[in-house]
């Protein structure tokens, strides 16, 4: 009875312990690209880390490591005016985008494949035998190329807002854009 009961409490007990993250592991990081209205430079391989009322800091993605707060030299702020178009894209979604969009074309190619059966084909006035399982599996395969290839360039989009070197078009999109900065989920 005893070991049934201490099975049962460690049971109750792993949804708790699975719940208590701390915050940096539900961090989401954001690859973003400022636009400048200075010779249309782009200013790109940064996390955007905070959004005040006139400008943005920024951290360069080689100087910061997730979960603790970087050095005040590592970052840099760009004031709203300079910026003409920000852009983000979530960390790590092309290669979901590639995965999923890989597995759905191949799991619809199977189908596909299985769906029109055996059949016979015939090559150079001869005939050969071509079981639904061949053509699942080819179908499948051309299905899952044409699929990496949509999941990629689906996953690689950008949000982006435009700025336009406004103040006032800055703080109306600001709402918007707080949710692509490291501060937003660390404080």
């Amino acid at each position: 009875m005893k070991k049934s009961s201490f099975f049962i409490m460690m049971m109750l007990a792993i949804p708790l312990a699975m719940t208590a993250q701390c915050d940096s592991c539900k961090l989401k990081l954001y690859y973003s690209w400022y636009r400048l209205n200075s010779n249309k430079e782009i200013l790109s391989d940064v996390f955007t880390y905070e959004f005040a009322d006139s400008s943005v800091t920024v951290v360069a993605k080689n100087k910061y490591t997730a979960g603790i707060t970087p050095d005040v030299i590592d970052l840099h702020i760009i004031p709203a005016q300079d910026i003409n178009q920000m852009s983000f894209r979530k960390k790590g979604k092309p290669g979901i985008g590639v995965l999923v969009g890989g597995i759905t074309g191949a799991l619809a190619g199977a189908i596909v494949g299985f769906a029109r059966g055996d059949s016979y084909v015939y090559y150079m006035e001869s005939e050969s035998y071509v079981p639904a399982g061949v053509k699942a599996f080819w179908i499948g395969l051309a299905w899952a190329g044409l699929g990496v290839g949509l999941g990629a360039a689906i996953g690689s989009s950008k949000t982006k807002i435009p700025v336009n070197g406004d103040i006032e078009n800055y703080l109306q999109n600001k709402p918007r854009a707080l949710k692509y900065s490291i501060r937003y989920y660390t404080h």
